[in-house]
């Protein structure tokens, strides 16, 4: 493979089968995979399976919730790559990680002792057990597995499964044998095949990954009939790129052709010598089947193989585009019909750009709607002015912000720091009294859902709004995964008085969460001092809330979190935005 590298002038293979996290793909599929499995442990899920045909990535996705969980502080996860280890070996790796030495032979003392590490342990931690190539797992060792998971301690289960696999895995848990483990699972996601339009994206994708500057060059046609040939699977993907990069070197060619497609169908399909790939069209020249062929001496200088590739297809050169000159020039991947279409819609937003400007100009001025909140000044904590607002990453959050209802429309329905409003309430003071020590936390929430869209998110906290509770929302950065949307409900100083609102308001799916940490933004005496800050904030893409903690103490925070370095996470990039907060226990 070093031969084309050299000749393409790249830095890695880019076709290389190998599962690395470092080249790892995100289509839609992928990311709606990735969102099921960190909603799945965000809401403590006893199992997740995950199934795809042969070759869709599902290792690279194992390897790299691996090394997000690990990143993320969760230490105790266990990859099992292969189900040739057995139950006795799953337990050996559970038992290592817990610190137990040393290891008794038999299956059922060790079984005890993970039981007894578990229950001695004085806080909850989750242990998080991967296991890929679930399909292969026997009846005998899932129906262990299921046992294991079923272990509880004061009502908490430890041990969380993830199960990767084939299609073929969701065949077996309909098995008798195994229908309590199927329905102990809630969702199941199936990894869909690419789209031609992810085919295209993904071979972009490895060839920029790989050092590649427009050589070489994939057309629309060649990228087609890759993905006729492949299906849409990205291993196959690889093997039919790799050998046409393979025969390309070999012939010299800056661009690759259809015909190489079908000459490297050939070869990865090991038909050769017995059936020609059969041309798209009748106007396509036949493929020669002689089969000898050599690296041309007037390669650059080092690319000249130790030893001549034989046996794969030789196809006149007349067949195939003109050999480059000795510095090939390095085409755009665009070709000038995309190039020209893209300018096109370039042009058109810049307009719309220009067009909303002069529009929001004119709300600001002196006889503008919004020329009252454009005109008053902060005090304390102060806030940049608002066209400082949104960075480009936010502008998902600021489509909806006028979604999000008012601090008045909040602070009317909302109670505050204490059990919600049930249906037909008397007024919310009279029902739910502010706390009458202001030093009083409430770090309990409810827990309702997480959403990759903003506005699912917001027509949900619409519906919960409806019936009397008081949501709001956590915007959580998962780095290069996107954003994802937190909803809660209610402030509890105990988690009695938070799980009393699940019965009460019979929410089947909300769990109770401790997230204490929050960014203060500041405290004030009255609603009318705290209003404008309030409304800056929702404008500039921010969902703060409010807690009172007396009849004369509001406090007004952004975000929640169970850990403090998360908090503080969102409180440097306040600052650097020009907004004080103070990190604290809510």
């Amino acid at each position: 493979m070093a031969m084309y590298k050299d000749y393409y002038r790249l830095q890695t293979d880019p076709f290389n089968t190998h599962p690395n996290t470092g080249t790892f793909f995100v289509s839609n599929t992928h990311k709606e995979a990735w969102y099921y499995l960190l909603f799945g442990i965000e809401t403590q899920e006893p199992f997740l399976v995950l199934t795809g045909e042969y070759g869709m990535g599902k290792t690279l996705l194992c390897l790299r919730l691996v090394k997000f969980l690990k990143d993320t502080g969760m230490t105790r996860v266990e990859y099992i790559p292969t189900a040739n280890e057995g139950f006795g070996g799953i337990l050996r790796r559970m038992a290592t990680s817990l610190g137990i030495f040393p290891l008794p032979e038999d299956e059922e003392i060790l079984q005890d002792m993970v039981y007894d590490r578990f229950r001695a342990e004085t806080v909850n931690a989750h242990f998080y057990l991967i296991i890929d190539d679930a399909h292969e797992l026997d009846t005998t060792i899932l129906t262990k597995l299921k046992y294991l998971s079923t272990f509880n301690h004061n009502e908490f289960f430890p041990v969380i499964m993830i199960f990767v696999g084939h299609p073929l895995f969701l065949q077996d848990l309909k098995s008798p044998a195994l229908s309590s483990l199927n329905q102990r699972i809630k969702r199941r996601y199936h990894l869909a095949k690419f789209s031609l339009e992810d085919t295209k994206n993904y071979i972009y994708f490895r060839l920029l990954r790989s050092g590649a500057t427009g050589i070489p060059a994939f057309p629309d046609d060649t990228i087609a009939r890759i993905f006729e040939y492949s299906g849409g699977v990205p291993r196959l993907i690889n093997n039919i790129c790799d050998t046409c990069l393979l025969i390309g070197a070999s012939k010299k060619l800056i661009s690759i052709p259809t015909l190489v497609v079908d000459e490297a169908r050939t070869l990865v399909e090991g038909s050769i010598g017995e059936t020609k790939a059969e041309p798209q069209n009748n106007s396509a020249p036949a493929v020669s089947t002689e089969y000898q062929i050599s690296f041309s001496e007037e390669l650059p200088a080092g690319n000249t193989p130790q030893q001549p590739f034989t046996a794969i297809p030789q196809v006149a050169v007349e067949e195939y585009e003109t050999e480059p000159p000795a510095q090939p020039k390095k085409p755009a991947f665009l070709s000038g019909k995309q190039l020209a279409f893209a300018l096109k819609v370039t042009a058109i937003v810049v307009l719309l750009l220009l067009l909303l400007a002069v529009i929001f100009q004119s709300l600001l001025s002196d006889n503008g709607m919004f020329s009252r909140l454009a005109s008053f000044t902060l005090t304390t904590p102060s806030l940049p002015p608002t066209e400082e607002f949104p960075r480009p990453g936010d502008m998902e959050s600021n489509r909806a912000v006028s979604e999000i209802p008012t601090l008045r429309d909040e602070m009317s329905d909302r109670s505050t720091a204490q059990t919600p409003i049930p249906p037909h309430p008397p007024r919310p003071e009279a029902l739910n009294p502010p706390a009458k020590d202001p030093d009083v936390l409430h770090p309990f929430s409810i827990r309702a859902s997480s959403y990759q869209q903003i506005d699912q998110a917001l027509k949900e906290m619409a519906e919960i709004r409806q019936q009397g509770l008081s949501p709001y929302l956590v915007k959580a950065d998962l780095g290069d995964m996107g954003l994802l949307w937190r909803i809660y409900i209610g402030f509890f100083s105990t988690e009695e008085d938070a799980r009393k609102t699940i019965t009460t308001y019979t929410l089947p799916h909300a769990a109770v969460q401790k997230i204490d940490y929050a960014c203060l933004v500041g405290e004030f005496t009255n609603e009318a001092d705290f209003v404008n800050i309030f409304e800056r904030l929702k404008k500039s893409g921010h969902f703060p809330y409010v807690i009172q903690k007396d009849r004369n103490l509001f406090r007004l925070y952004l975000g929640a979190y169970e850990k403090k370095t998360e908090a503080e996470s969102l409180s440097q990039e306040l600052q650097k935005k020009g907004i004080k907060s103070q990190v604290t226990r809510r």
